[in-house]
């Protein structure tokens, strides 16, 4: 049997669990077809990722993974030529990886389990990306709007402030260094809630060539030479809502809309620039190639 690690990676709230959730429903229900088919549970306890798909087919959002070692998720899937495959994913949370950015700490567990992967799984909220923004251009729009500037009046800068895409190519190039110099250089890039930003008409390439290009560019040149694709997915179809924030009026239809579906995983959406299907372990099957 093949083993292959592969580590989920997002900041926080980029999708990660909610990604995994539909994920189990997915290869364990068989309702579409997929790519790579369940085989078994490696230890034989699926009472976390039975929670998790039970949040997501009841149309709640998932709980924040808060503790950097997570959970470790580990299955047996079989391929289309009956081969069976070991797939280990830690659902590791996103503070995390926030924090190699931003005070330059990796937690042990978070390293071990990154130095011990084939293949990363980056997930990016496709509309939650803070853009680049000019001091010429803020400027412009506050006097546009006849607001006055005040002189001499210093911002202080935080790791925090910046762009997502400076974040982003900055922890890739982090993964290449020591301590860290993982050993893979494949890396699938999910660009998560895909139904927010698929009415712009654009397909996953040209969406990171528009709002991510720092990260597109860094890509192509190659230079620490990641092998890598692209695509959109949309794990639940919409908004969910929380037990104590119920949705109301024009979301609650919404809502109610994607829960009458006649199988949840109709929900689901994955798109890449040659194709359009429900399949999450497309990206999966990609990286464990």
């Amino acid at each position: 049997m093949k083993e292959r690690s592969i580590t989920i990676c997002g900041f926080p709230e980029s999708g990660k669990t909610s990604y995994l959730a539909a994920l189990w429903h997915l290869v364990t229900t068989g309702a579409e077809q997929t790519t790579l088919t369940f085989e078994s549970l490696r230890n034989g306890d699926a009472t976390h990722l039975n929670a998790l798909a039970a949040r997501w087919r009841n149309g709640l959002r998932q709980v924040r993974t808060k503790t950097p070692s997570g959970t470790l998720v580990s299955m047996n899937l079989k391929d289309a030529s009956g081969d069976l495959m070991r797939l280990t994913l830690p659902d590791l949370s996103g503070e995390s990886y926030r924090d190699m950015f931003e005070v330059r700490e990796c937690d042990p567990t978070v390293a071990d389990f990154l130095v011990g992967s084939q293949g990363l799984l980056l997930l990016i909220h496709a509309d939650n990306i803070k853009q680049p923004h000019m001091v010429t251009t803020v400027v412009a729009q506050t006097r546009a709007l006849g607001s006055t500037i005040a002189e001499r009046q210093e911002v202080p800068w935080e790791a925090r402030l910046a762009p997502t895409q400076v974040q982003l190519v900055e922890l890739l190039q982090l993964f290449c260094l020591p301590p860290l110099n993982v050993p893979f250089r494949r890396l699938a890039i999910v660009l998560s809630a895909w139904d927010k930003v698929e009415v712009e008409g654009r397909g996953p390439q040209q969406f990171l060539a528009e709002r991510l290009p720092l990260l597109k560019q860094y890509l192509n040149s190659n230079a620490d030479g990641w092998e890598w694709k692209v695509y959109g997915v949309s794990a639940q179809g919409g908004d969910y809502e929380k037990e104590d924030e119920r949705f109301t009026g024009a979301q609650l239809e919404k809502l109610n809309e994607l829960k009458a579906l006649d199988e949840p995983s109709m929900r689901i959406k994955v798109v890449s620039d040659t194709s359009t299907s429900s399949d999450l372990t497309e990206p999966i099957s990609w990286l464990m190639s």
